[in-house]
């Protein structure tokens, strides 16, 4: 374990999460938050105490050690930032920070995945 719980508590962990994305409170993005692979990712702790703070990563990628993993950073296209920003009532630089891999959020990875493919599906 990479930062060394006891297995209940990891094990407390996984199942919270379980029941969040079951009941709708945590969305899994349909993307790696690492590498950017359309995937079902794998929700990945950095502190299980916070159970429902996790990074949603590849199998592939879950499974490297730490200092192999380089956060992906996203260019937001122009007003895609801020529109998410609106659209969730957060500060437009959390979501930047989201986008740049520095900081972690389901709902905000999910919000900016949605706005994305709301471009790409206007482009064809």
């Amino acid at each position: 374990m990479a930062n060394n719980a006891s297995y209940g508590v990891l094990k407390h962990a996984h199942y919270r999460v379980s029941r969040a994305i079951l009941s709708g409170v945590l969305v899994r993005p349909n993307s790696c938050a690492r590498c950017g692979r359309t995937c079902r990712p794998e929700g990945h702790h950095e502190d299980y105490g916070k159970p429902l703070e996790v990074q949603w990563l590849c199998p592939s990628c879950h499974h490297k050690p730490k200092n192999k993993m380089e956060p992906k950073k996203l260019k937001l296209p122009r007003g895609l930032q801020a529109r998410v920003a609106r659209g969730l009532g957060v500060a437009a630089a959390t979501v930047c920070q989201v986008a740049a891999g520095t900081r972690t959020s389901a709902a905000i990875s999910a919000a900016i995945a949605r706005e994305l493919a709301k471009l790409k599906g206007g482009a064809k």
